[in-house]
C-alpha cells in the first residue's frame, strides 16, 4: 500500500512552534509521510523547505498579529492555499492546528475522505471573548462546536480542557512537553553568566494577561535585578516596552526571537515567570512548554496559584506560587529567590529531577500508539528511548 500521508495546517511559520514540530517529527518516525501548510507572517522563511523528513510549504504574506482587519483578507487566501494542497496530495489525515485552520478539515473529509484531526492549542472563543463583539464570539463558539463534531478526533494539551469539547467523537491528550534532545543540547548551557546580576527571564506572548506590565513595574522598583523580555507583543505593548527599555537600564526587551535563542536566555537566567491572569479558561488550564523547559534546565519558576501550572509547581517543588493580583507577593518571591541561595538550589534540583517524567521522549510512544490506532494503520512505532522499532 502507499505510505499514508498526514497534512498539517498551522497559521504560523511552523519552525518556532515546538508543539507542531514535535508531533510532525514523531509521525515521520512512525513511518508516515508528513507535510505542513504554514503561514509565514513575517516573510522570514523559505516558501518551501524540508525539516528532516517533514515537507513544509508556506504562504508568505505579511500579517502582524495585531492587524485584525488584514487577517480578514489574508486568512481566506491561506485557507484556499491549504485546500489546494489537500486536493493535490489527497492525504490520509488532515491534522489542523487551532480553530483558524480547522475549517479545511471538513472539505478534506468530503472531497478526499481524509481523517480530520482537530488539535486545539487554545479554546479560541474563550480567549477573545472580552475583546470582540458578543455576536462574533457567539459565531466562533458555534463554529468551534461544529468543527468539533465533524472531527474524527480532538487533541487537547490537557485533559482539564476536555470538558470544553463535549461533542467530540474521540479526544486524547498531547501535553506541551519539551524534548530533552532540544532543550538540553550542548549549545544551551550556563556559560558566560554574570552571577552578580540576578536575572529574571520571561519568554513567550507578551500581554497584559501574562504579567508583562507587572514585570516592567517590578524592574522599575528593583534596580539590582535584570529583567529580560522576549516574545511577540500583543496590542500596543510594543511601543510601551520599547520606551520602558530606554528608560530602565535593567530591562532588556528583545522582541520575537528564535526558539534556540529563547532557550539559551532561559538557561542563563536565575528565575523565570509563568503567570496567567485567571480571566479565561485557557489561562486557568495553561501548562505551557516554558514551564517544563524551565524544570528541565533547573530554573526556578514563579507562577500564580489560580492555574493548573501552580499545581505542577507545588507538587514538584520547583518554584514559588503567588496570587496573580498580588504585586507585593510577586516582588517578595523574587527577593526570596535572590537572597536565599539554599532555597534556590533546592528548587533547581527538584525541577531537574522532576523533569525526567515531563519530557516528549517519555510521551512519544503513547502519542504514536493513539494516533495510529485512530487512523487504523498497522505501522511500527518507534521506541523513542532506544531509537529502534518495536
Amino acid at each position: 500500500m502507499d505510505m499514508p500521508t498526514v497534512l498539517m495546517t498551522v497559521s504560523n511559520s511552523y519552525t518556532n512552534d515546538p508543539r507542531v514540530r514535535k508531533e510532525a517529527m514523531s509521525l515521520t518516525r512512525a513511518g508516515l509521510r508528513v507535510a505542513v501548510c504554514a503561514l509565514d507572517r513575517s516573510l522570514s522563511f523559505k516558501p518551501m523547505e524540508y525539516d528532516h523528513q517533514v515537507t513544509v510549504k508556506r504562504l508568505r504574506i505579511s500579517l502582524p498579529y495585531t492587524r485584525i482587519h488584514r487577517a480578514l483578507v489574508v486568512f481566506p487566501i491561506f485557507l484556499m492555499f491549504c485546500i489546494l494542497e489537500i486536493l493535490t496530495i489527497r492525504p490520509t489525515v488532515v491534522h489542523c492546528h487551532n480553530l483558524d485552520t480547522a475549517i479545511v478539515g471538513v472539505p478534506a473529509k468530503i472531497l478526499c475522505r481524509s481523517k480530520f484531526i482537530y488539535d486545539v492549542h487554545d479554546h479560541y472563543p474563550s480567549m477573545i471573548k472580552a475583546s470582540v463583539p458578543f455576536p462574533l464570539y457567539y459565531l466562533l463558539k458555534i463554529l468551534d462546536r461544529v468543527l468539533t463534531s465533524a472531527a474524527d478526533c480532538v487533541i487537547v494539551p490537557s485533559m482539564y480542557r476536555a470538558k470544553l469539547y463535549p461533542s467530540a467523537r474521540r479526544i486524547f491528550e498531547v501535553p506541551n512537553l519539551p524534548k530533552i534532545s532540544e532543550t538540553c543540547q550542548p549549545g544551551i548551557k550556563r556559560s558566560g553568566k554574570d552571577s552578580s546580576i540576578f536575572t529574571i527571564y520571561y519568554g513567550g506572548s507578551l500581554s497584559k494577561g501574562n504579567a508583562t506590565i507587572k514585570l516592567v513595574r517590578l524592574a522599575a522598583r528593583l534596580s539590582d535585578i535584570r529583567l529580560v523580555l522576549a516574545g511577540y507583543p500583543k496590542g500596543n505593548l510594543h511601543a510601551f516596552l520599547k520606551k520602558a527599555a530606554t528608560t530602565l537600564p535593567n530591562l532588556s526587551y528583545l522582541g520575537e526571537v528564535d526558539r534556540s535563542i529563547s532557550l539559551s536566555l532561559l538557561c542563563t537566567s536565575d528565575v523565570t515567570i509563568v503567570m496567567y491572569e485567571p480571566c479565561n479558561i485557557n489561562n486557568v488550564y495553561a501548562s505551557s512548554n516554558k514551564l517544563f523547559e524551565a524544570m528541565m534546565m533547573g530554573v526556578p519558576i514563579v507562577t500564580n496559584k489560580e492555574t493548573v501550572a501552580s499545581e505542577i509547581v507545588e507538587r514538584e517543588a520547583c518554584g514559588l506560587v503567588v496570587p496573580y493580583h498580588d504585586d507585593a507577593a510577586l516582588e517578595q518571591a523574587i527577593l526570596t529567590l535572590k537572597r536565599d541561595k539554599k532555597l534556590w538550589r533546592k528548587l533547581h534540583d527538584s525541577g531537574r529531577t522532576a523533569s525526567e517524567k515531563y519530557s516528549w521522549e517519555q510521551f512519544e510512544a503513547s502519542f504514536l500508539s493513539k494516533y495510529i490506532e485512530l487512523i487504523n494503520l498497522t505501522f511500527s512505532i518507534v521506541d523513542s528511548k532506544s531509537g529502534s522499532f518495536e
